[in-house]
């Protein structure tokens, strides 16, 4: 959204400090110079109550003279506090009263006027609002429009400044002061510790979209944290599709009451034979989850394709007779993981812990498979 150029808009003055006039008159002779100025406040000529008085404030020591100088409907509100003699001030002054409130309007012409920035926050999360202006090198805000190039829905803004996140990304926000062009970048995150540049960010985003990853209460996503047990049956339940499901009265493992937090999703992965469990009769939902086991999990899921297949060939690291062979190799087969390195040296590292950032790219990856092809 462009917005016509004009001689001259209004000022706000709502970050002018009390006390500091000076900031009004510098800017005012920084556009006109010392002698256009008294012509400026007495509005290009024409007296208005109030306009001299405050002309002959900017010209006054704090010292001399009390004052506050702040926002009153966009204009500037000058509010003369303490009493004053009139003696050896320049007959100009000689008409401030007493004591007194007066607004004034002040014109600004901004393609003479050095300095402009755009203010609006850096970062934003998703379904926060937040406020942007332009304001001068001097802390004046100045009344204009603002527009950003983003869809509808990703990061959206209305011409009084107000912005409310949508969809994460980078954006740039823009006006215009005048012919001169100013903006800002803003990021918009999901979650606060998932930077756009992450090297699994579209991953996480998209197992976040679906509704198979919800972060942590504190807004972030913990991407380096190690995936349990339990969170892995509640990724799978979910990957499924949330399919209605009553769990038993009775628990599948000992160490898994009716009561846990992921009790219904480990119920229907015993339910549906994607796991069964430890040797011990549990379950240790709490245990961090291993390359290996998560292949297992993966390979299950996905109805077990192929399951007479040899296992080993894809890995050095991963023999025949290893446990979780065919998951593994089911996981290279269909790209869910390539593991490090480069034929014909490549390695899994089934022992490894999976980290949640790592879980959130096997699970888009299998997402998109199921999608596509389907698996082999």
């Amino acid at each position: 959204m462009k917005f016509k150029d004009s001689q001259a808009f209004a000022l706000k003055s709502e970050f002018i400090a009390k006390g500091d006039a000076s900031t009004v008159y510098n800017l005012l002779l920084q556009t006109w110079g010392r002698d256009q100025v008294p012509t400026l406040i007495a509005n290009d000529g024409k007296y208005r109550e109030g306009c001299l008085e405050l002309w002959w404030m900017l010209n006054i020591e704090s010292s001399q003279l009390g004052f506050a100088v702040t926002a009153a409907g966009g204009n500037l509100h000058a509010t003369f506090i303490n009493q004053y003699s009139a003696a050896g001030t320049p007959s100009s002054a000689l008409k401030a009263p007493l004591k007194g409130s007066f607004r004034v309007d002040i014109a600004l012409k901004p393609d003479r006027v050095n300095g402009f920035a755009l203010h609006a926050p850096k970062l934003m999360i998703v379904g926060e609002s937040a406020d942007a202006d332009v304001r001068t090198t001097a802390g004046v805000r100045v009344s204009e429009g603002l527009a950003t190039q983003a869809p509808v829905g990703y990061l959206d803004t209305t011409p009084e400044g107000h912005i409310t996140a949508g969809t994460p990304g980078q954006y740039t926000i823009e006006t215009f002061v005048g012919a001169t062009k100013v903006d800002a970048p803003i990021e918009v995150r999901r979650f606060k510790d998932v930077p756009v540049k992450h090297k699994f960010f579209r991953e996480i985003e998209d197992v976040a979209v679906a509704g198979i990853a919800h972060g942590r209460k504190d807004g972030t996503y913990l991407p380096s944290g190690l995936v349990t047990r339990g969170a892995m049956a509640a990724f799978l339940y979910r990957t499924a599709g949330s399919p209605k499901f009553k769990p038993p009265t009775k628990s599948a493992f000992r160490d898994v009451p009716t009561r846990h937090q992921f009790y219904k999703e480990i119920s229907w992965l015993s339910a549906k034979q994607i796991t069964t469990g430890k040797a011990n009769g549990k379950f240790s939902p709490g245990s961090a989850v291993t390359r290996g086991e998560m292949a297992a999990f993966l390979y299950r899921l996905a109805g077990s394709p192929n399951a007479k297949w040899s296992g080993g060939e894809s890995f050095v690291d991963v023999t025949a007779s290893a446990p979780f062979a065919r998951a593994i190799r089911f996981m290279d087969e269909n790209g869910l993981s390539r593991g490090w390195g480069v034929d014909p040296r490549r390695k899994y590292r089934p022992k490894e812990l999976v980290k949640r950032e790592a879980m959130a790219a096997f699970l888009s990856r299998y997402r998109d498979q199921a999608a596509s092809d389907g698996f082999s």
